[in-house]
């Protein structure tokens, strides 16, 4: 265990039950929740996988209570989706480009049990007040197509973008 996870659980995880109002039977899901990717990538042993499952458990609560709440179904869906064509969807370009396309490539190398992906930066070019940065994304021994961007996060995240895509073809 990192020293700041040790610090940590002495400090504060009995804070954490605390506040939750819940007692931790497995007291190294906790520990592991708390567990940046920085600190261990191996899944099972930082908190990307839990808040997956988080996010996955939330999805199904907040869905069937709705659902209990809204028992009527077509007419709520109905003005349902009225609403949400006429904000999120009017809007999705918005989303699209907000996408962490980083974070999905790093998720779909542990769907598929592969390597994490290396960010490489190939090649900077341009004078030093607009340099175009290029980033190879390697995976195992695979290199994937090259992101080009005014930074090095921009062109991370198309790289990222392009693994995917050559991927999931």
């Amino acid at each position: 265990m990192s020293f700041f996870g040790s610090f940590f659980k002495k400090t504060s995880l009995t804070q954490i039950e605390q506040k939750c109002g819940y007692r931790f039977k497995n007291k190294s899901y906790l520990d592991q929740a708390f567990l940046h990717r920085s600190i261990s990538t191996k899944p099972r042993e930082n908190y990307e996988r839990l808040e997956f499952l988080g996010d996955a458990v939330i999805d199904i609560i907040v869905s069937r209570e709705l659902m209990r709440e809204f028992p009527e179904g077509d007419d709520g869906l109905k003005s349902a989706k009225k609403v949400i064509l006429s904000t999120i969807w009017s809007h999705r370009e918005l989303a699209w480009e907000s996408v962490n396309f980083k974070g999905k490539l790093i998720e779909l190398c542990h769907t598929k049990q592969m390597d994490n992906p290396k960010f490489l930066v190939s090649n900077v070019s341009g004078p030093e007040h607009k340099k175009l940065f290029e980033v190879k994304v390697k995976i195992g021994n695979n290199y994937y197509p090259s992101g080009i961007g005014s930074n090095k996060k921009t062109a991370e995240q198309q790289a990222a973008q392009l693994a995917i895509d050559s991927i999931t073809d």
